[in-house]
């Protein structure tokens, strides 16, 4: 199927992007041809359009190449009002609190960001070129899989708070989670708010259908009438120790290496 390409997708920009910023007079790239590709198929992103593109450029008469992840928002529908409410503290967190994360511990599991001429346009390194894939996302993560997710938590953790005491500002306007807070639109409570709860419904009724779960499907379906309200309330600063974290940890937004049995080896974000 076709790929509909962004009309400001171009040599110009792509130049832009792999020189930080410096336009095609200063610049010493030249982007000689680029390939654009959907990043995943139908179904596995919701909010956003993940594009795979992939470069060639010449660098002081070395030709290159560097495969760019390049991420932005569809808009066009009211499912997506909830993305773009998170979406409003990711390119911040690429720009403003990335870079001073990277000089604490250049290692964070993160992809590592490049210079988008467009401020609501996120473009990233290309893990699956250093090996990294998706598990599948149908499936229940393993130990080791979760393992390794808590252990590059642990590491992002600690880096916000060491990024806290030097740059409160930068961790503190990124740290609150637009789809839990207060102001968030009535439209778009709604809609969350139903995500949540007929989740929990359904979980009740398939526990209810396994005998060794039935006791607990009771439990589950009296959490709905409260669950809303218990929730906006943990996502609130404490002002004792708050760390920034990945707010949403599901299969299709974590990458890992494998070895050669299939065993997975590191997660990035």
């Amino acid at each position: 199927m076709a790929v509909a390409v962004p009309h400001w997708i171009d040599k110009s920009f792509l130049t832009l992007c792999l020189n930080g910023g410096l336009n095609d007079e200063t610049s010493d790239i030249q982007v000689s041809s680029f390939e654009v590709s959907s990043l995943l198929p139908p179904g596995n992103n919701y909010g956003s359009y993940l594009l795979r593109v992939k470069v060639i450029f010449n660098r002081a008469g070395i030709t290159s190449n560097q495969s760019l992840i390049i991420k932005y928002l569809t808009g066009n529908n009211e499912v997506t009002k909830l993305f773009d409410r998170m979406y409003d503290k990711e390119p911040s967190f690429y720009d403003q609190y990335l870079p001073d994360a990277l000089k604490v511990d250049y290692s964070l599991p993160v992809p590592k960001p490049f210079y988008s001429p467009i401020s609501d346009v996120i473009i990233l390194e290309d893990l699956s070129t250093e090996g990294y894939r998706m598990a599948d996302r149908c499936k229940m993560l393993d130990f080791d899989h979760c393992k390794h997710f808590f252990i590059a938590s642990a590491i992002f953790h600690a880096t916000s708070v060491a990024v806290y005491k030097k740059h409160p500002d930068i961790v503190t306007s990124i740290a609150v989670d637009p789809l839990f807070s207060k102001d968030l639109a009535e439209s778009c409570v709604k809609i969350h708010k139903g995500f949540m709860i007929q989740g929990l419904l359904c979980m009740a009724d398939r526990l209810e259908r396994v005998k060794k779960y039935q006791a607990y499907a009771e439990v589950v379906r009296k959490c709905t009438s409260g669950i809303w309200d218990k929730v906006i309330n943990l996502h609130q600063q404490n002002y004792k120790l708050n760390v920034l974290q990945q707010a949403d940890a599901w299969t299709t937004n974590m990458m890992f290496k494998y070895d050669e049995s299939g065993k997975s080896q590191v997660l990035n974000f």
